[in-house]
């Protein structure tokens, strides 16, 4: 027997805990998945959760190669943006994004942004560890005249100032700038 269903059997008698919960209106204990992951550790599948170690053999080129999906879009009238390195993995590939012209500024709504897209992705460590790192969605207003290395300034002070891993750095002049993101691992 289960670890999970073992104790909700002994904590809430023969109702288990896992598989029914909010998402089943008729269930008499509506908490149960939080309560099941509380006091047991385990998910929905009974399975023990928790932080994943030892899975399998590290091969470290396939592990370095993995990293986050990098996308942007710019939502002014007038600045552009585009991804020329779509990768960034956790081996060093930086990944960038390149800005052009001027921005026409904040509108309504999302009209005058500027976003760029970091995907979620797990890769396993030496020790066997594996590391789930989490997507991030940064949405930058832009005022009027704000040139190119601007923005790409703004992301960049933006980024390093985050608790996130990744790391920015700006370049280019007031009509094209480049912004390069780095993954790097905290210690």
């Amino acid at each position: 027997m289960n670890r999970c269903l073992l104790v909700s059997l002994l904590l809430f008698g023969a109702a288990p805990l896992h598989g029914r919960g909010r998402e089943d209106p008729a269930s008499p204990f509506p908490f149960s998945r939080g309560i099941s992951r509380l006091f047991t550790g385990c998910n929905l599948a009974g399975e023990q959760g928790g932080a994943v170690t030892k899975k399998g053999v590290y091969n470290p080129e396939a592990e370095l190669a993995k990293g986050a999906e990098l996308t942007a879009s710019s939502y002014d009238k007038t600045q552009g943006v585009d991804v020329t390195a779509g990768k960034i993995t956790v081996g060093g590939r930086a990944g960038e994004v390149e800005f052009t012209g001027e921005a026409a500024g904040k509108g309504a709504g999302i009209e005058g942004t500027m976003n760029v897209w970091l995907s979620i992705f797990r890769y396993m460590r030496p020790d066997g560890t594996v590391n789930h790192v989490a997507g991030w969605n940064i949405a930058l207003a832009l005022k009027p005249g704000q040139t190119a290395l601007d923005t790409a300034r703004a992301f960049e002070t933006y980024i390093n100032a985050a608790t996130r891993p990744y790391k920015a750095k700006a370049s280019g002049n007031k009509n094209k700038a480049a912004l390069t993101i780095t993954y790097k691992e905290p210690k």
